[in-house]
């Protein structure tokens, strides 16, 4: 789901995550010769390397960029991104109570929430040196 790291979408629904942290992103030509020079080259087994775009979108960018597709609604309520988890908490103790937790949505389960939302930073050197890898500049 595209819009997953946006917010919290669903109908009416529409929380936008507010943070200063990055999107990772890709572009797909990128990602494909990133595939093939891991092929190619002499990486350790089990290596992990983070395939992302250089200059990777703010939140802000990205939601503004799914916007201009047609991705995601031309509206919705920002919500700092502390709120939004402290509201995730209060929700997943409230199913919790109810004795409903498998009805919780993932977006709002501890890991699932921080993976989709959490504000992170993102580093491509580690796939640039081993991969000899060139990414492609920007998010648009």
């Amino acid at each position: 789901m595209i819009d997953a790291r946006a917010g919290i979408i669903k109908g009416p629904l529409r929380l936008i995550a507010a943070h200063r942290g990055e999107v990772p992103t890709v572009e797909v030509t990128g990602l494909a010769r990133a595939i093939l020079n891991a092929c190619e080259q002499d990486v350790a087994s089990g290596e992990v390397i983070h395939l992302v775009d250089d200059n990777l979108p703010s939140q802000r960018e990205y939601v503004a960029g799914l916007r201009r597709r047609g991705i995601l609604p031309s509206w919705g309520i920002p919500v700092p991104w502390r709120l939004l988890a402290a509201m995730a908490w209060s929700l997943r103790t409230l199913f919790h109570v109810a004795g409903q937790e498998a009805r919780l949505p993932e977006v709002l389960l501890r890991q699932g929430f921080a993976a989709r939302l959490k504000p992170f930073r993102y580093s491509n050197d580690k796939a640039k040196r081993l991969l000899d890898w060139v990414p492609a500049d920007r998010f648009s």
